[in-house]
């Protein structure tokens, strides 16, 4: 490495000095905060949102192993499917807590979505003729309605116990009922298979809201204590596994510092 020039080094250590004397200097600090800053941290501004993390669910056998929510942030691996997370899977920038902003969280929503034929596994996707085997999607949808335990901890603190999660907190959007192909040499009518309620007055309110303050870390897990969650051999005539990935969104309230 080159030498510096004293010049060099004395500019540096002035700058050192600078920022060890603005440290102790509040003052200065709250001059600069209020001039150059790309947020101003007296003034708050509250705008509604909504935070939102999927999960794939294992799907070569029933696992009784816990989902785990909003701890993959945006551009890392979900464990179950090996693919990174875009903006279609979270918006989650940090893991587990929501940065230096408070959230108010006034609703829970939960939701189960089959992903689309082009993200199912290679078989499926290359099939022409693509059917869902209509009756046991249909057993293994209604059983996931119907089974698990969605936790809340904040910190290390349980706040909230909710049963049947994906029956009990629906999405309040989407299709009430989901037609399915048929074959018309062995059924002469069509089929459907069940989903979560589309009705916003169904969705899960929090009352009272909860509030998360800047930087406090929380976890979301749906468990299944009685029995496993698996959507195996529900695709291309029960032949093949469907990737169904879970979702947990929270919807309130984010006050922020104004930029």
């Amino acid at each position: 490495m080159p030498a510096q020039s004293p010049a060099a080094l004395q500019a540096a250590s002035n700058i050192a000095g600078f920022a060890t004397g603005l440290g102790n200097d509040q003052a200065a600090i709250g001059l600069l905060v209020s001039q150059i800053a790309s947020a101003d941290w007296n003034s708050w501004q509250v705008v509604r949102y909504s935070f939102y993390d999927y999960v794939r669910i294992p799907y070569a056998a029933a696992t009784t192993a816990p989902l785990t929510f909003f701890s993959v942030p945006l551009g890392q691996q979900d464990p179950i499917g090996l693919f990174a997370k875009t903006l279609e899977q979270t918006n989650m920038v940090q893991q587990g807590q929501f940065g230096q902003q408070y959230f108010v969280i006034q609703q829970l929503r939960t939701h189960l979505a089959l992903a689309p034929k082009a993200r199912q596994n290679a078989t499926v996707a290359a099939t022409t003729n693509y059917v869902y085997d209509q009756q046991v999607f249909s057993n293994k949808y209604r059983n996931a309605l119907s089974t698990g335990v969605l936790q809340m901890l904040i910190g290390q603190k349980l706040y909230l116990t909710l049963p049947q999660p994906f029956r009990f907190a629906p999405p309040g959007f989407g299709v009430a009922a989901v037609a399915v192909p048929f074959d018309s040499v062995v059924s002469a009518t069509g089929n459907s298979y069940l989903s979560q309620s589309n009705n916003l007055s169904d969705v899960y309110n929090l009352s009272p809201p909860q509030l998360i303050e800047p930087a406090q870390t929380f976890q979301i897990q749906i468990t299944f204590p009685d029995k496993g969650l698996s959507f195996n051999a529900a695709l291309d005539g029960a032949a093949q596994p469907a990737y169904v990935d879970a979702g947990v969104i929270l919807d309130g309230y984010l006050c922020r510092p104004v930029q």
